[in-house]
């Protein structure tokens, strides 16, 4: 009797842990890591630190924008790293002429320019991030969709990676990074160059209130966000990094925007790792501190967020040159609940030195409901402890049966 009340213990300590060990390391893993895009700060990096004073934390990373027109700006990312911060890379594939053409890459004109690029970004030494050809599904993205069919979107990327791989290069994270979806035809899953040649897959979306001629309504995070991440989540398992994202002030609350923010992706996106607030006056004010209550929210959401002690963290791959800021053809992203369908034109002052641009910005009219994949705009369900329990590995699951025959016995 006292044999199988021992076993009962050691069967029952074994499920125990086997449920609360991944609900505990989901919880661990929840506060978030909060990136910037600061334009004052790419060239001087002060004013990174005023607003980290201002919020009372650290943030950790910081982003930047090159073109392809020029190497590998190493005083930016050098200056980021002695900050503290890991560099966060957004390498745009196009020139002053437009939007590179994939053809002309993968046929190798660009070959000595992306072996350049790598090896200074391979001298660079430590770790960095770079998301390569961001919102490729969008229509105003000069490199995107209208310009490079979806299976030349995946051999680009390939082509690009495995360059870098060659030169040696490891110390890149690479974030492919979408689009949320906006009505597009084009699924995720045909632009995905593979989870072999890619380290995070990221999204860039925002909420712009009521500020755009083009019709665009106030949307919760969860509006702006799950379609795209219930598709992306059944795509692949990687870590799901937030590469822009802001809130309008016009048409509802900034404030309490932020607070649900960091509150959504804490409780119900367990693979969002992190965020990048895009924080610029520019179609409108996205900036953190646009009012004092914004910025005291974002203050109070930091308290939570994730170490900046970023610059020292691992990297498994490696690559990207130079206007440190927004392109002309690149603008922050609607989401698929926008209420109209037309386009919103920008003007643009990029240069090398940090500032943004405006571009086009096309509006979807498909609701709120679903995406073209049919995914829900819900926030995603929690999973109830019965859940795991049946996604178990085989020796918790077999230890639960003799268990349960132990006390039945």
């Amino acid at each position: 009797m006292i044999l199988k009340f021992v076993h009962l213990v050691v069967l029952a300590s074994v499920l125990v842990g086997g449920l609360i060990m991944p609900i505990a390391s989901a919880k661990a893993a929840a506060n978030p890591e909060v990136s910037i895009f600061l334009p004052a700060g790419v060239s001087n990096v002060s004013a990174i630190s005023s607003l980290e004073s201002a919020l009372g934390g650290k943030f950790y990373s910081c982003k930047w924008y090159q073109d392809w027109t020029g190497a590998f700006e190493s005083g930016i990312a050098s200056s980021f790293k002695t900050h503290g911060a890991l560099p966060e890379l957004t390498w745009q594939p196009q020139t002053s002429a437009g939007g590179i053409n994939y053809d002309d890459v993968l046929n190798g004109k660009y070959n000595s320019y992306i072996d350049s690029f790598a090896g200074n970004v391979k001298s660079f030494g430590s770790p960095i991030r770079i998301s390569l050809a961001p919102e490729m599904n969008g229509d105003w993205a000069t490199w995107g969709i209208t310009k490079n069919s979806p299976a030349k979107q995946q051999a680009f990327w390939q082509y690009v990676v495995n360059r870098f791989r060659a030169d040696g290069v490891s110390n890149v994270n690479w974030v492919w990074s979408p689009n949320i979806r906006y009505g597009d035809n084009y699924s995720y899953a045909s632009l995905y160059p593979g989870d072999s040649y890619v380290d995070y897959v990221g999204l860039d979306g925002y909420n712009w209130g009521t500020t755009q001629s083009w019709g665009s309504t106030w949307q919760s995070f969860a509006q702006v966000f799950a379609p795209s991440y219930n598709e992306l989540t059944k795509l692949t398992s990687k870590k799901i990094l937030i590469m822009e994202t802001a809130s309008a002030e016009a048409g509802g609350n900034k404030a309490a925007w932020i607070t649900d923010m960091f509150a959504q992706i804490h409780n119900n996106y367990p693979q969002i790792q992190g965020f990048t607030w895009f924080s610029e006056n520019k179609e409108t004010d996205w900036r953190i501190d646009s009012s004092t209550a914004s910025r005291d929210a974002f203050a109070a959401g930091m308290k939570g967020a994730a170490s900046s002690s970023a610059a020292s963290t691992s990297s498994s791959s490696s690559t990207p040159t130079s206007s440190s800021s927004k392109s002309s053809s690149s603008a922050p992203a609607t989401s698929s609940s926008s209420s109209s369908s037309s386009t919103q034109n920008g003007s643009s002052s990029s240069s090398s030195s940090g500032t943004s641009s405006g571009g086009q910005q096309q509006a979807s009219s498909s609701s709120n409901s679903s995406s073209s994949s049919g995914v829900q705009s819900s926030a995603p369900k929690r999973k109830h402890w019965w859940d795991k329990l049946f996604r178990l590995p085989n020796n918790f699951k077999n230890a639960w049966l003799m268990t349960v025959a132990f006390m039945i016995k």
